[in-house]
């Protein structure tokens, strides 16, 4: 690796390389959601760099790997390398804060960070589909009328 360079990243921003032999511009942004661009979710958990220089960055959508070219190079998760990857496979993740039942339907509806709210398709089902964005508090139910309200809320901090 580059001793000139280091790297940034953290939960509500992107995740950044420093130059430290730049003055003019030392700070390059890696990650966006900027255009349609190849990125990842902007709360970071971890970075780290295999033997080969190679990123590998986890947050709250998954794990995620960053050719060492464009981690050296690229700018905005866009480089030479083909720019950021999902490393997961097979494995759908998802971090949830909350979850409600829905007696009318059978059906479960989560609660996730920035990442929507998955509601089961249907009674003992493994597919789910995110049925809102932002940052659910998922329903309330009211037994004597058999009254289910389902609903998701966000705040955005200026």
């Amino acid at each position: 690796m580059n001793s000139g360079l280091a790297y940034v990243a953290g939960n509500g921003f992107s995740v950044w390389r420093i130059d430290r032999t730049n003055n003019a511009t030392p700070f390059t942004r890696l990650s966006c959601y900027c255009g349609g661009k190849k990125s990842v979710h902007v709360d970071s958990h971890s970075i780290s760099f295999d033997a080969n220089g190679n990123l590998f960055e986890t947050d709250d959508g998954g794990i995620y790997f960053l050719p060492r070219i464009d981690a050296t190079t690229g700018a905005d998760g866009l480089g030479p390398g083909g720019g950021w990857r999902s490393i997961m496979g097979n494995l759908q993740l998802t971090e949830l804060w909350s979850i409600a039942y829905d007696p009318n339907a059978n059906v479960l509806m989560g609660g996730t960070q920035d990442n929507g709210t998955p509601q089961q398709n249907s009674a003992g089902s493994l597919a789910w589909t995110v049925s809102f964005g932002g940052i659910p508090v998922p329903s309330w139910w009211t037994p004597a009328a058999r009254l289910v309200k389902r609903f998701a809320t966000w705040a955005r901090v200026l």
